[in-house]
């Protein structure tokens, strides 16, 4: 074996164990940004997903008619998705909270809603399901913010309810 065969063999072995497929666009993940001010009772929520890994999941899964979040339609069928696997509880009971809508933000898609919380905070938990049963490693992270104290939640696989941190 001379060298040059070496070098080929060995330029070949890397070029075919470095060959791995490549998912350009996969985030499968969300972010969901929850603010309480407990002066005012008020809750903000802010959940951001990537449009066109959103597109694409909800249109096979038959949540989307087409795979379009320029539409209008496509993202209020978005928003009530998001409506229906996002819910904030305090002390065991859901707190309602209002869907303002969809909107587009360069790659990603925002989802808004908000609500009112009277009293003391109490135990709060959430739940963060979005698009867990359609994408494997789908994560979702939700950040709550108590007065500008943050607690960080992360969902994953099976997770259902867990408990904010205050």
């Amino acid at each position: 074996m001379n060298r040059r065969s070496v070098l080929t063999g060995a330029t070949g072995l890397a070029f075919i164990s470095g060959a791995s497929p490549v998912y350009a666009h996969r985030l499968t993940t969300t972010e969901t940004r929850v603010d309480i001010t407990t002066e005012t009772g008020r809750i903000e929520v802010i959940h951001t997903l990537h449009v066109h890994d959103t597109e694409m999941t909800l249109f096979k899964a038959g949540v989307l008619d087409s795979p379009d979040l320029v539409s209008l339609r496509q993202r209020a069928q978005l928003a009530l998705y998001v409506d229906e696997t996002f819910q904030i509880y305090r002390n065991e009971t859901q707190i309602p909270l209002t869907l303002l809508g969809a909107e587009l933000d360069k790659r990603n898609v925002l989802v808004f809603q908000e609500g009112e919380i009277d009293g003391a905070i109490g135990d709060l938990m959430v739940s963060a399901a979005m698009m867990r049963d359609m994408v494997h490693n789908q994560i979702n992270n939700v950040d709550v913010y108590i007065d500008g104290k943050v607690s960080s939640l992360q969902f994953r696989g099976t997770d259902n309810l867990k408990k904010v941190l205050a």
